[in-house]
């Protein structure tokens, strides 16, 4: 994106956490469950020792709140628009 002189914010997540109805929002945007937004092969999501799929989206969100570590990364916005950058190609989309 810089690359190509494109603006950007960067959100520091890890220090300023995502908060549940933000999380819920990108969902919406991305037209996922909140389950596609977790890294479920991360070590710290195994150490979590959590049964996902017993969870409703709610709880994933909660869990989202709590161990931000464990959100799949990088998601990008563009107005109502949305992606997450895994593979790179996937941000091309958006511009």
């Amino acid at each position: 994106m810089r690359d190509n002189n494109i603006n950007f914010t960067i959100i520091e997540y890890l220090k300023e956490p995502i908060s549940h109805n933000e999380l819920h929002n990108i969902c919406q945007i991305l037209a996922i469950t909140p389950i596609e937004l977790v890294r479920t092969n991360d070590k710290y999501f195994k150490t979590l020792n959590v049964n996902i799929s017993s969870m409703n989206s709610d709880e994933i969100l909660e869990l989202l709140v709590n161990h931000p570590k464990i959100l799949e990364r990088p998601i990008i916005v563009k107005n109502n628009d949305a992606v997450i950058g895994r593979p790179p190609e996937n941000v091309e989309k958006l511009f």
